[in-house]
């Protein structure tokens, strides 16, 4: 068990580090502390901070996102996980649409060179001591998350063991969607086949058509929305089928859609209040 002033020590040469460009070796060292039930936003803030040094923009707007969950008055980390997203390609000026659904009809080739939208957290050794500690951390970002499992490493009846049965039965209970990387693989490309329109839009409407050109039809696709601040807090739907989502910390509205039929389909958004 480490001692709180082992911790600040060992922040305090994180520190030291991170100012020499030392990016690498501060994390492994930030990562002894962090863990997935820490509060203290200090060794976070380092990590993000050596994370961004090493150019892993992704890395850092985890950390980044963690920060403001836990405090989001802290300006700091909002003004950094605004310029880390920036810096990924993710981010949308006032009054835009979505990175995911552009404005008029656009060729097959337009589509290709949109920015992804998806985010890959890597759950790094340290953050979470086990399985569903990683799962959990992955689930709170609504992310995907890949189970290392080596079947020489964990052998029947043994705590690494009953941790993997144990998350994956949790998974199932809550619906998550089990997978091989290959089947993953296989609805990532027919993902890449849907091409997002925006048919219409109005003051406090919104009509977009999803047409898919894969052969089958898809499901768990997520299109994200963007605007001014708070713009769409109050988005639903209010023609064809899913769910929507806000995530306050980021202003962001999500929209997750159950299953996309061949050719198009449409959907209805809507910020009446």
């Amino acid at each position: 068990m480490r001692s709180q002033a082992q911790d600040l020590v060992a922040q305090e040469r994180a520190e030291d580090l991170i100012e020499e460009a030392g990016y690498s070796e501060a994390i492994v060292i930030l990562n002894e502390i962090i863990t997935a039930e820490s509060t203290d936003t200090r060794p976070l803030l380092l990590r993000a901070t050596a994370h961004e040094g090493r150019r892993d923009f992704l890395s850092a707007a985890r950390d980044y996102e963690r920060i403001v969950r836990i405090n989001p008055g802290i300006e700091e980390a909002l003004d950094c996980l605004r310029r880390v997203r920036t810096a990924q390609g993710g981010v949308q000026q006032p009054g835009s649409v979505s990175t995911n659904v552009p404005s008029a009809a656009m060729t097959q080739e337009e589509v290709k060179e949109l920015p992804d939208p998806l985010s890959v957290i890597p759950v790094t050794e340290g953050l979470a001591s086990s399985f569903e500690g990683s799962y959990e951390i992955v689930r709170n970002a609504h992310g995907y998350y890949v189970l290392p499992y080596y079947p020489e490493t964990y052998r029947a009846r043994s705590v690494q063991a009953s941790d993997m049965e144990t998350t994956i039965a949790r998974a199932k209970r809550e619906g998550a969607w089990i997978a091989t990387t290959s089947e993953v693989l296989t609805w990532w490309r027919k993902r890449d086949q849907v091409r997002p329109v925006i048919a219409s839009r109005g003051r406090d409407e919104m009509h977009i058509d999803l047409i898919n050109d894969s052969d089958t039809p898809i499901s768990g696709l997520v299109l994200e929305i963007r605007g001014r601040e708070g713009q769409y807090r109050n988005m639903r739907i209010s023609g064809g089928e899913g769910e929507t989502l806000y995530i306050e910390e980021l202003d962001v509205k999500l929209v997750y859609l159950p299953k996309l039929d061949l050719g198009g389909n449409r959907i209805t958004l809507t910020w009446r209040r």
